[in-house]
């Protein structure tokens, strides 16, 4: 009888228990709140570009899983575009704007009126000076590093004495940091730049297959074509084929995507892509707003380096994915969905 008192008593134990959790699970369940509803205006800086094409999409990954309206602009590497479009989310009353890349002084009116209007606004994926903080954070990776790599690995490749073309864009900051490093890296390891080009950003892929023809056919002793963004790459690499100098001339450039891997993978003349794990940018973007609207606290500026790390990588014939359109990177929702599950929201 003892025995069966007890046996009764651990049943009636583990019965309580497990009212006890289901009660905690629901409390939990009642717990969890919905994120803020809120609009926000993301501007597109090169709907061209592959690289800000992940961006955008990854953003709208985030935003979607939080239940938020984006309007897109695509200001089609224009200046006045940029402007202009970040002036139309002011307009719109937009809660917050995401901009890839776009460097206040593009746009300096214009997020000057989001400031006055709150309008909270973040700067992803290339850094740019913001002396006035129109940018609540700007949130990029090390763009002086990736130049940094992709020169050198230029160097090691074709040796001091080497003599190249290459193609520049020094009003976009982060290709700014990327040209300056390169140069320095050239210099210091004897790699002459022959000629260069400014592309226009308005006639992207035409504009860098051209201006690589002129520039090779002017300089037919350059034995490699350095290029700061990825939709040069495969433009440099068709404008060598064109001319017949696969096997004499190499190219060097930026970023992952569907079509500079597949370029990569096609051996020679493509040498190498120097990328970063940029779609941490738009989910770090997506979790400051979260935290400002949702939890009242204030954007920091430091995200990339107080949340998670945005890596850099060199890709080269050796490690370049089999298959895929990217570099196998972590998801950034592997992180980001239990972090804002812990805060307490629930996800769509």
């Amino acid at each position: 009888m003892r025995k069966g008192r007890f046996g009764l008593g651990v049943v009636m134990l583990l019965l309580a228990a497990a009212v006890v959790a289901a009660a905690a699970g629901a409390s939990s369940q009642r717990a969890a709140k919905a994120p803020p509803k809120i609009t926000v205006g993301f501007l597109q800086i090169l709907g061209a570009s592959p690289a800000a094409q992940r961006n955008e999409t990854q953003f709208k990954r985030a935003a979607k899983l939080l239940g938020w309206t984006v309007n897109v602009v695509d200001a089609q590497g224009d200046p006045a575009k940029m402007a202009s479009g970040i002036q139309s989310f002011v307009t719109q009353k937009v809660n917050a704007i995401v901009a890839i890349a776009v460097a206040p002084a593009a746009a300096q009116q214009a997020l000057t009126a989001a400031k006055a209007a709150h309008i909270p606004a973040i700067s992803i994926a290339g850094p740019n000076p913001d002396p006035n903080h129109l940018y609540a954070a700007n949130i990029a990776p090390n763009d002086s590093a990736l130049g940094a790599i992709s020169a050198q690995h230029l160097c090691d490749t074709l040796g001091s004495g080497a003599k190249i073309v290459a193609q520049y864009f020094p009003p976009l900051g982060a290709l700014a940091r990327r040209d300056t490093v390169a140069k320095a890296v050239f210099g210091l390891c004897g790699v002459k730049v022959v000629a260069s080009h400014v592309v226009d950003f308005a006639n992207a892929v035409a504009d860098a297959t051209k201006s690589t023809l002129d520039m090779l056919r002017a300089h037919p002793e350059a034995t490699g074509v350095w290029a700061d963004q990825d939709f040069e790459f495969a433009a440099a690499v068709n404008a060598i084929n064109q001319l017949g100098r696969a096997k004499t001339v190499k190219v060097y450039g930026f970023l992952a995507g569907a079509e500079t891997l597949a370029t990569l993978r096609k051996g020679l003349p493509a040498a190498s892509l120097a990328d970063a794990a940029y779609n941490n940018c738009p989910w770090l973007a997506a979790d400051q707003l979260l935290q400002y609207f949702g939890n009242h606290k204030p954007i920091d500026p430091n995200a990339q380096y107080d949340i998670v790390p945005i890596q850099e990588v060199l890709i080269t014939g050796s490690n370049v994915p089999k298959t895929g359109d990217e570099y196998p990177y972590p998801d950034p929702a592997r992180f980001f969905v239990p972090r804002w599950k812990a805060l307490g929201y629930s996800l769509k």
